[in-house]
């Protein structure tokens, strides 16, 4: 089960790193020095909860799961509230775009996923395993985030599994943000129905049955449009 839900955020600012708040079963956490820090601290993170959970399974424990979203941007710090309850915090666009990232986790079936900003400021990103998830666009507004789940940090039968298949994976994706959904979704079946559930893989197929079958809306783009929370 997914006990544990938590997003990263880096951020340029003359502060150290920070552990900013707990959000129920979550945490936000900056980075103010290198975006590569982040994504280190997250991969590491997965890993030592896999460490964790190998303990727990020898003790028919339930395993522990962990959505961790990552972005970059500038944003304002500091402490809000009144007299009777100050808070500090952080807030801006590229905020509640890192909490949209984290959001997609689940929907994904992913470890950790970061936005394609993040990806362009980490030099030789080559050294991490990780695959194209597609765009994201908060409601309201209208430019959109390109996604990328990291498969580094994942139990090694799944992430061989993703490594194994991220090329088609990823040509199943061109096919359908190129409306060749029959095409793309032969292949995201085969993907999905290959012995491991990629839940990414089940959230396109399911998106081009329907486009089979009813059309795409007007000035569709393949982007996907998240609620705000």
């Amino acid at each position: 089960i997914r006990l544990g839900i938590g997003f990263f955020f880096y951020q340029r600012t003359v502060f150290g790193r920070a552990l900013d708040k707990y959000m129920g079963d979550g945490i936000m956490a900056l980075f103010p020095g290198e975006p590569v820090d982040a994504l280190n601290a997250a991969v590491e993170f997965q890993r030592q909860i896999q460490t964790l959970n190998y303990g727990r399974i020898r003790k028919n424990l339930n395993q522990i799961n962990v959505g961790i979203g990552i972005h970059s941007g500038d944003m304002i710090l500091g402490t809000i509230g009144e007299k009777g309850r100050m808070d500090g915090t952080v807030i801006s666009d590229a905020v509640n775009a890192a909490a949209r990232v984290e959001g997609l986790t689940k929907l994904f079936g992913a470890n950790i996923m970061i936005s394609g900003l993040l990806l362009s400021q980490i030099p030789n990103a080559d050294y991490f395993n990780m695959r194209y998830l597609g765009k994201i666009s908060v409601k309201g507004k209208t430019e959109a985030l390109d996604v990328y789940e990291v498969l580094d940090g994942l139990p090694l039968e799944a992430a061989e599994y993703k490594i194994r298949t991220k090329k088609e994976f990823e040509a199943s994706l061109e096919l359908y943000f190129n409306q060749r959904f029959v095409e793309a979704k032969a292949l995201l079946d085969s993907i999905f129905q290959s012995g491991k559930k990629d839940l990414a893989a089940d959230f396109y197929r399911k998106r081009t049955a329907v486009y089979i079958e009813h059309g795409v809306p007007e000035a569709w783009q393949g982007t996907e449009i998240m609620e705000t929370k």
